[in-house]
């Protein structure tokens, strides 16, 4: 028998052994806790630092039309460092290159605002010239833009009322002169009749905007720029073409007073109808007021005696009343920014390559100190055929609706799509994941896998599976896991704290609660005791282990607490900081690209210059590139087709103000052989040493030939030569350049505004 001391000798040992295993397993969450933080460098709920999202969405547009300038400027250098190989060497052994671009912009009223948007927002970038894509690739991308318009429906409802509003302001005003005609001529009849005498007559109101130039007050502008550049070498049957796109629709924020002020800059003051009260009276008394003579007009005189005068009509309070329409008129403004960069490759022996990168993104400034609202959708693919025809592999990713919180980012929507096929031994795989999502933020980070549809083709068989790889989250409130599933059927999660309270918030209720991360893995989970029980196997330590689930939720409900308590206020701390700095170099790394793409711009075009005029000869002119925009106020620029033979055209078309046929602005051809451009007129055949003749009717460098019609303010330049027919309308600018250098026979660029 033990006895009393004995019993609480035991207890006691027992008790410091729990004790001590506490106090480890503490320290152990702890320093997990904290590990994790420093990696992650995920913060705290606590906000010292904000993404400037507008700035940083327009420090990428400004670095896009840099990239665009430095590219057409290396395209310049390496065409002159090839011409004198080209003249020298014989046709067809030195590469041809051809390099161009084009810009324009356009203004635009309502109607054209919702067109423009519409189709910028309906067109999915065209990975046609992508080998290896599946079928199902980009399944959510055209839902995920489509639901980027939900941000611009107030915007654009609001921008419709204002453009009612103007229209009537507008047509008011235009009953103001007609009204004025009016009190003057029922002033004469009254001075006429022997009332009051006009004193002054009321003025005409000039200036008055027609509804269509009124309705510009509130419009917006739609800019675009281009390049695109060529590569062929016949020898070793591999060509390319490569282009860089950027459009941006932008309408500005305006108020009433705006409106008003709009109106008034072109609008004079008019004079006011004034008469002089007063009224005709028989100057005598009795039979005398017969005689007409006696009859005068007297004016009426205030109490000392003075001439009365007074303002009978207006015009001023006129236009004041018609322009009160406006009080309350508040446009939002927004912008949609599309840019897209990609290659296709032709290989020997039937191979070919390709890639894409490209981004659909929406902004609406914040409004009364709210941050700026930022929503995109980015999409990338790449893919080889390998020549022969031994493989194919492509792929292609978007993360769908990508959103920004003050500090933190959020998908949801996301697809992948991937493939592999060997033709010769009928082996194929076919991979598209839908309802990918992901979230990092201050409060911790969530990867969400979707659900895949995987087709296996083996011969003439193929396998579908459906699966799902689950999910991961960590961060400083918990770390955890769904498990995966296949058809449905799927493994235990398991969690220790909770998942990161932040996810969702960022999308600003942009799909009202549903995405990516609130769709589960699985139809069901697959409970092992269920099987365990149908074998008839029983746990014989009496651990629990024949309910693997019931003893995580234990393990669950033992360590959650714990790692809330002494997890969680040090994790935090440390990775607030971590987070702050991260946020920091964010904004300020956008800055210095910016910064950095605008001084490599002026740099590419002197080496560009300098280059030219060692190689070029005496009689030969190359264009010269564009400058980058300047950052305070850039003027935008209106993409050109790309070839229409050409798999890389933007699949949605807009009616911009020119269009050219073949290859527009100037254009140089050297090296030995022959070269000819595309559809373009005064290049003809050149050889040797820039002697260029014409073919048929053309004109030479410098001239433009072709039907053009025009109508609007615009201004159109370009540098060499231009021939097509073109249309232009409304307000604009455009500019085009080519250069292209090549031995043998090669095919100059083309380029044309769609």
């Amino acid at each position: 028998m033990i006895s009393s001391q004995e019993n609480r000798t035991d207890r006691r040992r027992s008790a410091r052994e729990d004790a001590r295993r506490s106090r480890k397993l503490t320290k152990t969450a702890a320093a997990l806790g904290a590990a994790l933080a420093i990696s992650t460098g995920i913060s705290a709920p606590a906000m010292a630092a904000d993404l400037n999202a507008g700035q940083i969405a327009q420090n990428a547009y400004l670095t896009t039309e840099n990239v665009i300038t430095i590219t057409d400027e290396l395209g310049r250098t390496r065409i002159a460092l090839l011409a004198p190989l080209g003249s020298a060497l014989p046709g067809g052994l030195v590469p041809a290159f051809t390099t161009s671009t084009s810009s324009t912009t356009e203004n635009l009223g309502i109607l054209g605002i919702i067109q423009e948007a519409t189709g910028m927002l309906v067109a999915v970038p065209d990975t046609g010239h992508v080998p290896g894509i599946p079928a199902l690739a980009g399944l959510g991308t055209l839902p995920a833009q489509l639901l980027l318009g939900e941000q611009l429906i107030d915007p654009l409802l609001g921008l419709g009322t204002a453009n009612l509003q103007v229209a009537a302001a507008a047509g008011l005003l235009q009953l103001i002169n007609p009204a004025t005609g009016v009190a003057n001529g029922l002033a004469a009849v009254t001075q006429t009749a022997g009332g009051d005498k006009i004193t002054q007559q009321a003025g005409q109101l000039t200036g008055i905007p027609s509804i269509d130039t009124a309705l510009d007050f509130v419009g917006g502008t739609k800019t675009s720029s281009a390049w695109n550049g060529t590569f062929d070498w016949p020898p070793a049957g591999i060509s390319s073409q490569t282009w860089i796109t950027q459009d941006k629709l932008t309408v500005d924020s305006i108020g009433s007073e705006e409106i008003k002020d709009k109106f008034y800059a072109n609008l004079n003051t008019p004079d006011p109808l004034t008469v002089q009260k007063g009224q005709t009276k028989c100057v005598v008394s009795g039979f005398g007021c017969l005689n007409p003579a006696n009859w005068k007009w007297v004016p009426n005189t205030d109490a000392q005696g003075n001439p009365v005068y007074a303002v009978t009509y207006d015009p001023n309070s006129a236009v004041a009343s018609a322009l009160s329409l406006l009080d309350n008129v508040d446009v939002q403004g927004f912008s949609i920014i599309k840019r897209e960069a990609g290659s296709a490759y032709t290989l020997p022996l039937d191979g070919s390559a390709g890639w894409l990168t490209g981004v659909t993104q929406v902004i609406v400034p914040g409004t009364d100190g709210a941050p700026d609202k930022v929503s995109s959708v980015p999409i990338m693919a790449a893919g080889l055929a390998s020549p022969g025809g031994l493989f194919a592999v492509g792929g292609q990713y978007s993360p769908g609706i990508v959103t920004n919180g003050p500090q933190s980012i959020q998908s949801v929507l996301g697809s992948r799509s991937s493939s592999f096929s060997i033709p010769a031994v009928g082996f194929g795989i076919e991979r598209t994941s839908i309802l990918e999502s992901f979230y990092i933020g201050p409060d911790g980070f969530i990867r969400d896998s979707g659900w895949t549809i995987a087709m296996i083709k083996i011969g003439d068989t193929t396998i579908p599976v459906i699966y799902s790889l689950g999910s991961i989250n960590f961060g400083p409130h918990g770390i955890g896991f769904t498990g995966p599933s296949i058809f449905g059927i799927g493994l235990p999660g398991f969690q220790i704290g909770t998942t990161p309270p932040g996810a969702g918030a960022s999308t600003g209720g942009l799909l009202g609660g549903i995405g990516g991360i609130d769709i589960p893995n699985s139809i069901t989970v697959l409970d092992p005791k269920l099987l365990f029980d149908a074998l008839g196997i029983t746990a014989p330590t009496g651990l629990g282990l024949d309910d693997p689930i019931g003893l995580l939720r234990k393990v669950e409900a033992v360590l959650s607490p714990l790692f809330t308590q002494h997890v969680t206020p040090t994790a935090s701390q440390v990775s607030q900081a971590l987070a702050d700095a991260a946020t920091d170099i964010v904004n300020a790394g956008s800055e210095a690209v910016t910064e950095a793409s605008t001084t490599l711009v002026g740099v590419t075009e002197e080496i560009a210059d300098r280059v030219e005029e060692a190689t070029a000869p005496a009689d030969t002119t190359l264009t010269t590139g564009r400058h980058a925009l300047d950052e305070s106020g850039y003027i935008g620029r209106h993409r050109a087709a790309d070839d229409p033979d050409s798999s890389a055209a933007t699949t949605y078309s807009d009616e911009s103000p020119s269009s050219s046929s073949g290859e527009s602005g100037s254009s140089e051809t050297s090296g030995g052989g022959e070269s000819s451009g595309s559809d373009s007129s005064g290049g003809g055949e050149s050889s040797g040493g820039g002697e260029s003749s014409g073919s048929g009717e053309s004109s030479g460098s410098g001239e433009s030939s072709g039907g053009s019609e025009s109508s609007g303010s615009g201004e159109s330049s370009g540098s060499g030569e231009s021939s097509g027919g073109s249309e232009s309308s409304g307000s604009g600018e455009s500019s085009d350049s080519s250069t292209s250098s090549g031995g043998g026979e090669s095919s100059g660029s083309s380029s044309s505004d769609e």
